[in-house]
């Protein structure tokens, strides 16, 4: 009977894949343990038999799974019996009070969670995909500042998790992203460890007393001439941008065309209403009437668990702005770029884009898509004082939309004159 041997690309990865020699004893390598020579001029092959050693993450070491029969005698079988095994041992291996027990597997449990698979109608959250989206790739984040410092969350008892993990976590994050992108992240987790304490996992929540950093709201404003200006560059040839990828270890440069037919309507558009981008998005011709825009307030019903409806003003700019968008069109018509089908791309493309041209016509780096919101609020406010409805909290709309260096020219006149 042939001897048995692993690959040698599999016994140097620790997959826990051995064969054992019953002969002697020991775990076989490349040479014959009796003789020293090379294994297939082993004599004992029928002493080999395939074993199976599977990860104890309360030890740390590597642990007896299973010894296969002798009869066992293709490595191909016996990777996929090994595999299967140690699938098994993942989700059963460690539990707590008869739940997932390791890190990992509790990341999987709140991504379900907050993606509604398997959970009861009257339970579930609706929350949008860019939500999901960012709360994933906040908790692969703390996986990968764990694994900086040598901890597999693959293999961490979610119980054993503690204030050194959290100070890990803490150093690596801080170091990489900004303060309101470590706040959001700052976030995700203290949700995450609150959905498994309602479970009646026997956990603190260490993040709660881990402080947001301090943020400042960047409350660049564009001037109607700025606006004006952007608008007259706005051509398929000042479209074309050059990027470079890597592809099969080289680099390869190509064009990117971000000019729309609709980068002008949508950037007015959020100059004359200061709307999300789901807004924008959602927007359809049979939404305007003839004093206002009726929308869905698409994160404040979120929030309240019911719809609000935000009411935006006709302004003049505005009304002519519908009126030209919404000709010709049905009422189930969408107003900004009806034939989009994929709606998220409308708003990508209007950020994309304004970035892009931007560029062109201004050293001001600072100046986004978004920016344009903040001019309509800072407009409004000038005009209409505290009966700006962008927000449920005027507070919020004053703190993170508002230019007070713009607003204060509103007072540059006689006071008593």
């Amino acid at each position: 009977m042939k001897p048995l041997q692993i690959p040698k690309r599999y016994r140097q990865s620790r997959e826990g894949m051995y064969v054992r020699c019953n002969k002697r004893c020991v775990n076989v390598t490349d040479k014959c343990c009796l003789s020293g020579k090379k294994l297939h001029t082993c004599k004992y092959g029928d002493k080999h038999q395939f074993l199976s050693k599977v990860y104890d993450p309360v030890t740390g070491k590597m642990k007896h799974g299973k010894s296969w029969p002798k009869d066992l005698r293709d490595f191909t079988d016996f990777q996929k019996l090994h595999l299967e095994l140690k699938k098994q041992n993942d989700k059963s291996i460690i539990t707590i009070n008869e739940k997932p027990g390791l890190l990992t597997q509790c990341m999987k449990m709140y991504a379900a969670w907050i993606k509604d698979i398997d959970v009861p109608t009257y339970e579930r959250k609706n929350n949008t995909e860019h939500y999901t989206r960012g709360e994933i790739r906040h908790l692969k984040n703390l996986k990968e500042a764990l694994a900086s410092k040598e901890v597999n969350a693959d293999y961490l008892v979610i119980t054993e998790f503690n204030k050194k993990h959290v100070e890990i976590i803490y150093d690596y994050l801080t170091g990489r992203f900004s303060n309101k992108s470590f706040n959001h992240q700052l976030a995700t987790y203290r949700r995450f460890f609150a959905y498994l304490i309602d479970l009646e996992y026997p956990l603190v929540n260490h993040f709660k007393k881990v402080k947001p950093l301090p943020t400042k709201a960047k409350k660049e404003v564009v001037s109607i001439e700025e606006f004006k200006k952007l608008c007259s560059i706005v051509t398929p040839e000042a479209g074309v941008k050059f990027k470079s990828k890597k592809e099969g270890g080289k680099t390869k440069v190509f064009r990117a065309h971000l000019y729309t037919d609709y980068l002008i309507n949508g950037w007015a558009f959020e100059l004359y209403t200061g709307c999300r981008y789901e807004e924008i998005q959602t927007i359809k011709v049979k939404d305007i009437k003839e004093d206002h825009i009726a929308t869905k307030d698409h994160k404040a019903s979120r929030k309240k668990k019911e719809d609000v409806i935000r009411l935006i003003p006709m302004i003049d700019e505005l009304r002519d702005l519908c009126a030209r968008l919404s000709k010709g069109s049905s009422p189930d018509d969408y107003l900004i770029a009806p034939k989009e089908t994929n709606r998220k791309n409308v708003t990508s493309k209007l950020s994309v884009g304004f970035t892009h041209y931007w560029a062109q016509v201004s050293d001001r780096k600072d100046v986004t898509f978004y920016s344009l919101k903040n001019s309509y609020a800072t407009e409004m406010v000038k005009r209409f004082g505290d009966k700006v409805n962008l927000h449920l909290d005027f507070n919020t709309t004053m703190k993170n939309y508002v230019n007070e260096l713009e607003l204060i020219k509103t007072f540059n006149v006689p006071l008593y004159g």
